[in-house]
């Protein structure tokens, strides 16, 4: 509930995001067993259950732990960044709309990489004030919904660019929004499928037509 609470709820909440991509279960969840990974040498590795689909693949192997776990304490401090952020004295208005837009970027980035591992997951928007010993699983559709409000809020509120490499952009919130919106019509979750895929192709036009990103010429430099 203050200027440096909220900047650091939400550098807080950031560093989360190591939780997943800096550690093994990435691999885990989004490559082995596809093909695209192979065991190989690593066959006495955390992936193994995930790329032979044998009776190791079940809810308590540790990736999965590893995953949702970390979401949901950053989602949580999110909340309460996104609950207090609103009231917060002592900062500009355009400081405090681009903290409120980089946690709502955040929370719809998670979110994202929630439903699409585990489809129905508890949507918390709020947040937790005591002790919460329940949870139900709200359905995929619903946490989509929910995703895309908060991109909305996030376009709306997020600069062009910014002077701290790493923070989350307008051109950010709507590249993921044009996935976000592809990835739910094609998984059936889109209450109009046509118009999420012209709306993802228009955020993506946007973008390119913005000039504020272009690919590297020679794909060797990368």
């Amino acid at each position: 509930s203050t200027p440096d609470g909220l900047n650091a709820a939400v550098n807080a909440s950031y560093s989360q995001l190591r939780s997943f991509y800096g550690r093994e279960q990435l691999i885990s969840l989004y490559q082995a067993g596809t093909d695209t990974w192979s065991d190989a040498d690593q066959a006495g590795s955390n992936n193994r259950e995930f790329g032979a689909y044998n009776a190791g693949l079940n809810p308590s192997v540790a990736p999965l732990a590893n995953t949702w776990n970390p979401a949901y304490q950053m989602i949580n401090t999110l909340n309460a960044a996104l609950d207090r952020g609103p009231s917060v004295q002592g900062v500009t208005a355009a400081t405090k709309a681009r903290l409120l837009g980089e946690a709502r970027f955040l929370r719809a980035f998670q979110y994202f990489n929630l439903v699409q591992t585990f489809g129905d997951v508890t949507l918390s928007l709020h947040e937790n004030k005591g002790v919460v010993d329940t949870a139900v699983r709200n359905p995929a559709s619903e946490v989509y919904e929910a995703i895309i409000e908060d991109l909305d809020s996030a376009v709306a509120m997020l600069p062009v660019s910014t002077s701290e490499p790493g923070r989350a952009t307008r051109g950010a919130a709507q590249t993921l929004r044009s996935k976000v919106y592809l990835t739910r019509a094609y998984r059936d979750y889109s209450p109009n499928k046509q118009a999420d895929f012209q709306a993802a192709l228009t955020d993506a036009k946007a973008v390119i037509a913005s000039t504020t990103y272009s690919l590297t010429p020679i794909y060797g430099d990368l």
